[in-house]
């Protein structure tokens, strides 16, 4: 049965229950509130674990203490029901992944993501201590790392339904575990282990096991059960193993392993503020070389946000005092001078840091080229990738240059034989839409391979995107935690000077119409012009007095840059942001115009459209970012 009093258990597309997790205690799924209408985290634990009266008590009991803590890093339970034999719970759903399945996919983690990360469980277990709890099963599996709106990171310590009350006076309640041991043996405290009395500091010991885990891809100690808990209670861990980690982030990670409860750090505000030193003393560092070489003609501005999950840009340059809207500057094709190498954190390849990674021949040839393109994207750089895609640097991601090229896709489709060319519409109207045999192939117009590839919907450019993804850190291009997607809609804006727009959704903010009057002047953008009306019906509209060189697109390189180095990002093609166009609806957004936009309103870069992300047409395409990993906006 899928229903629980109010809570529907969802399904996949093959019938079965979406599970969230799987463990000796019970299994998690996926489930809606049909009363509030929100999704939810249901965990059903089957009675003949808890194994008696007095079991049930105290599970009773924990659960409704777990649901008193209230925290921005702890997931809430809100609910506590029984049915049929089994007991179960809801959590607060969170759609993000757990540090297991980051690390697990991906490798060893940035040294600074995984203080930031071990700062946000400290300060969740703040807050239990202040309620009288010990979670005792802090493990990466129950650390969920989510990307909030703002682009801050978010972790979130799961699983406190089950904690141990720290003033507990029944003593033979106390005796009553499952299976005589609760908690992971790969992350448990000696104490634990020994079933012996139990703190907030045994949570401090498995969250320094999660830490190492974080910072070398496999907890402290590995082997059978009965050795990893042989070697829990008596070896010291290899901290020989981290000789290349800075010294102040191994020295707290002794004081977190101890094994003498007395000699560890004693409480969670003081692991935190250790933590938050050694998140400084690295950001310090950073900050130190970045200030040796400032921009030459330019006032250095920090870009780069606080809390990232991949090596942060650090310093973007732009014309002091200056703002520009691409429809109406023309500028010329200069490109812009980033002042400044950064420092970069080791990568989170899983392989051994004192051993250099093997550089693929694409990687070589790449590097060849020139000696001032890097292997993978650094602060503060221009980058070139293994598709000879340049990219610079804006705020924490860095922009492709120019829109995706027909020569870009199509080395996507024949890797993957994926299948882009459904439904597409042409612009140019003769007897309505014309959808026979038109493809990001066949557009209805001969394109060059430079050409921007159009007739792709905002699904075909996400797939792109997860391809490169996963080809560039095979290849060794971007670390394990950086991935390409869309740009969103802030990050577009902010690449033609679009700084501080009002309204919550990209169709609020496009409500607010910002630029010039019309025409444009000549050659400030491929737009549908006079141009245009080669091959084109008589109805069709252009702007009068306005040509450019291009009836329908245009090679990418051949737009003029703005100061950021960014081309064509008027005109050409409309191009799909990542957000939602607004709440209500699955819309996404485009922006920027194309080879048939003549409306005024339409030229200027404040203008946004609203598009179902299935929707094709030959005046569409995209452009990629790197970005830090972890979800989606």
């Amino acid at each position: 049965m899928d229903t629980f009093e109010h809570y529907q258990l969802l399904k996949n597309d093959q019938g079965n229950y979406i599970e969230l997790g799987r463990g000796s205690m019970g299994v998690t799924y996926k489930a809606e509130d049909t009363s509030l209408r929100c999704y939810v985290a249901l965990k059903v634990i089957a009675a003949s674990l808890l194994g008696s009266r007095k079991a049930e008590e105290r599970f009773l009991r924990e659960a409704r203490s777990a649901a008193q803590l209230r925290h921005r890093n702890v997931a809430s339970v809100f609910h506590l029901g029984k049915r049929d034999e089994s007991f179960y719970y809801v959590m607060e759903f969170i759609d993000g992944e757990t540090v297991d399945q980051l690390v697990r996919r991906d490798g060893r983690m940035d040294c600074l993501v995984a203080l930031e990360i071990a700062e946000q469980v400290a300060c969740a277990l703040i807050a239990a201590e202040k309620s009288h709890l010990v979670h005792r099963d802090i493990k990466p599996s129950n650390l969920m790392v989510v990307r909030e709106s703002d682009g801050d990171l978010l972790v979130k310590v799961i699983d406190f339904g089950l904690v141990k009350s720290a003033i507990v006076q029944d003593n033979s309640m106390d005796a009553l575990t499952v299976g005589g041991f609760v908690g992971t043996p790969y992350f448990a405290s000696p104490e634990q282990l020994e079933q012996k009395e139990e703190d907030v500091r045994s949570d401090i010991y498995s969250l320094g096991v999660t830490l190492w885990y974080m910072l070398t891809g496999k907890p402290t100690f590995s082997g059978s059960v009965a050795s990893v808990i042989a070697q829990h209670l008596d070896r010291p861990p290899p901290f020989e193993s981290l000789a290349l980690l800075p010294s102040e982030v191994v020295a707290v990670l002794r004081q977190m392993l101890e094994k003498d409860v007395a000699r560890r750090v004693q409480s969670p505000t003081e692991l935190r503020a250790a933590l938050k030193r050694c998140i400084d003393d690295l950001r310090g560092s950073a900050s130190a070389t970045r200030a040796t070489s400032p921009g030459r003609g330019y006032e250095a501005v920090e870009l780069s946000s606080s809390r990232g999950l991949s090596p942060q840009p650090a310093v973007g340059s732009v014309p002091k005092g200056r703002s520009w809207l691409w429809v109406t500057t023309g500028i010329g094709a200069a490109a812009v001078l980033f002042g400044g190498a950064a420092a970069v954190w080791k990568s989170l390849d899983p392989r051994p840091q004192d051993v250099a990674a093997p550089v693929s021949a694409a990687s070589a040839k790449r590097a060849s080229k020139s000696p001032a393109v890097a292997l993978s994207p650094q602060r503060g750089m221009p980058w070139r990738n293994t598709l000879d895609m340049s990219f610079v640097p804006l705020g924490d991601i860095h922009m492709a240059v120019l829109e995706t090229r027909v020569r870009d896709f199509e080395a996507f489709v024949q890797a993957t034989d994926y299948d882009a060319e459904g439904g597409m519409s042409s612009t140019i109207r003769r007897e309505g839409f014309e959808r026979r045999n038109l493809s990001w192939k066949f557009p209805g117009f001969p394109q060059t391979p430079d050409d921007p590839v159009v007739g792709v919907c905002w699904e075909d450019a996400d797939q792109f995107c997860a391809w490169l993804t996963k080809r560039e850190r095979a290849e060794g291009a971007i670390t394990a935690f950086q991935r390409y997607r869309l740009p969103t809609d802030r990050e577009w804006s902010e690449a033609v000077g679009l700084l501080n727009e009002e309204g919550v959704t990209p169709e609020e903010r496009g409500g607010r119409l910002k630029g010039v009057a019309m025409p444009p002047s000549e050659g400030a953008g491929n737009y549908a012009g006079e141009e245009s009306r080669q091959d084109a019906p008589g109805s069709w509209n252009f702007l009068k007095g306005y040509r450019d060189p291009f009836p329908r697109t245009a090679p990418v390189e051949a737009a003029p840059a703005n100061a950021f180095g960014l081309r064509g990002l008027g005109g050409n093609v409309w191009e799909w942001c990542l957000d939602h166009f607004n709440q209500s609806t699955n819309w996404r957004v485009l922006r920027g115009g194309s080879w048939a936009t003549s409306r005024p309103q339409e030229m200027l870069s404040s203008y946004r459209r609203g598009y179902d992300p299935l929707f094709r047409m030959d005046d569409v395409g995209f452009r990629c970012v790197i970005a830090p990993e972890v979800g989606q906006p």
